[in-house]
């Protein structure tokens, strides 16, 4: 009888999950999807809320989306925080970060330290959920969101990511492309050979 899948350990989140992409839409369109370690104050973690019943482990990687068209770009800013809820699964919450300039690339993938936030940033939750799971031996991530509703699903295989989302009327984007595994950041590893 089949029953739910295990438990994805963190080192595992990280390694399988959390690697950074490079997604080529077209010959015009790149995107560059960058995870880096971040550290927070104490004043910053206490504008983190989280709904009754889930526990953060301090664990916090920083998400940074750009976009690049014909010559222009722009970047959007995430903050991942890792949680528990008295079962054996890590969750992961999703907060928009404002009030903060972008970082370079090579800054996020490169640092050995833990990347620091501005002093005055502001972190919107996304209402969206992720839990890490064990299917088989793969990594994947099972997502929700309730501002839009949609479901993803998410996993690695052979150097390649693959994520797809869907709500009431189907399958939201049926033409991401092939997304390209560049590797952890530096900061990451660190954190993964001292755990």
């Amino acid at each position: 009888m089949a029953g739910s899948p295990c438990p994805l350990s963190l080192e595992r989140i990280f390694t399988d999950l959390f690697q950074n992409q490079k997604l080529r839409f077209s010959s015009e369109k790149e995107q560059f999807i960058t995870f880096s370690k971040v550290v927070l104050t104490k004043d910053q973690t206490s504008r983190l809320t989280y709904p009754e019943g889930y526990e953060p482990l301090n664990i916090y990687l920083l998400q940074q989306v750009d976009d690049f068209v014909n010559g222009t770009s722009t970047t959007q800013l995430k903050l991942t925080s890792f949680v528990k809820k008295g079962d054996q699964y890590i969750y992961g919450f999703y907060f928009t970060i404002l009030n903060q300039p972008s970082f370079s690339i090579p800054i996020l993938t490169n640092s050995k330290q833990e990347i620091m936030l501005a002093e005055y940033v502001q972190f919107v939750w996304e209402n969206y959920l992720e839990v890490y799971n064990d299917v088989i031996g793969t990594g994947v991530i099972l997502g929700f969101s309730t501002n839009p509703y949609y479901a993803s699903l998410q996993f690695s295989h052979c150097n390649k990511y693959y994520y797809q989302s869907t709500n009431l009327n189907g399958v939201l984007d049926p033409n991401i492309p092939k997304t390209h595994m560049l590797g952890l950041s530096k900061n990451i590893k660190l954190y993964l050979k001292n755990k």
